[in-house]
């Protein structure tokens, strides 16, 4: 593994501790303005506008994805604001709430921004996922001899000092490994199949914009809502980490499972609705 992919830089750099998730997530913002902004240049839409609509936009996303889910927990202690994790449901609520907002204020057409921001978001998904496997965070629940699983060893900070990934934590508190493991079990690489997802569907919503040069209004919107949704859920099954809000609602479900779930009818709703004005 490769947490710290930066580590290698002088040490007076802010970003030269940065983990494999920080960079790439860092990588996935830069990667959506340079996807978006040719957009609005080739819809005539002011420029200075839209950038800074996606700033908001961005900004409102990391502080949701940090801040939202610490609100609905009953916002419990904490000793530092980064040992608070990112949760993507989360920064999606901020995001579209802001762009709501921002839109409106900028005189820019919302379903427009949805659809332009639909292909960055999966990239962007799949760029952090990645990440997120580098860094050990939200690892897959244990899958025995799977050719794919992976296990997580211990690994060593810049500083020298060795850390224990979360996946190593986890199985030594449930005394699945004996004291002083150095590995974790072989876990299902879930963050791989999650990122595969949001590549293809990134692939899938350039091919369709390209294909289509003027798509109907919120079609690639709500194609993403639908895929994202379904296969978030899906994946949820193959999730170890036990910090996502497990058994919501005294359900089976945990808490991503029932937002992938509004997401998914949102989505199948706003396509029907499409559907419908199509054949009027």
């Amino acid at each position: 593994m490769l947490p710290y992919p930066l580590s290698f830089l002088p040490a007076w750099l802010p970003f030269s501790s940065w983990t494999a998730y920080q960079a790439l997530l860092a990588a996935s913002c830069v990667l959506g303005f340079a996807w978006v902004m040719p957009w609005a240049s080739r819809n005539h839409l002011p420029r200075g506008r839209v950038f800074v609509t996606l700033v908001a936009v961005m900004l409102a996303a990391l502080m949701g994805a940090r801040w939202l889910p610490w609100l609905i927990s009953g916002a419990p202690r904490f000793d530092a604001a980064s040992d608070l994790p990112l949760f993507v449901h989360g920064g999606l609520a901020g995001a579209v709430l802001v762009l709501t907002l921002a839109s409106w204020v900028a005189q820019l057409p919302l379903i427009g921004l949805l659809d332009a921001l639909a292909a960055p978001f999966a990239l962007g998904l799949g760029l952090s996922r990645v990440g997120c496997f580098l860094t050990g965070c939200d690892y897959g629940s244990p899958c025995g001899a799977f050719p794919l699983g992976v296990r997580y060893p211990a690994w060593a900070e810049p500083s020298g000092h060795l850390t224990n990934p979360p996946a190593l934590i986890d199985h030594l508190a449930r005394g699945w490994l004996p004291p002083g493991a150095t590995a974790s079990l072989p876990v299902h690489p879930v963050q791989l199949y999650e990122a595969a997802l949001g590549f293809t569907l990134a692939a899938w919503l350039w091919w369709r914009a390209r294909r289509t040069p003027v798509p109907v209004p919120g079609q690639l919107a709500a194609v993403t809502l639908l895929v994202y949704g379904l296969g978030r859920f899906l994946l949820e099954f193959l999730r170890g980490d036990a910090d996502r809000g497990v058994g919501a609602l005294g359900s089976l479900l945990s808490v991503p499972q029932l937002v992938s779930l509004a997401l998914l009818a949102a989505g199948w709703a706003w396509f029907q609705r499409l559907k419908q004005r199509a054949t009027h």
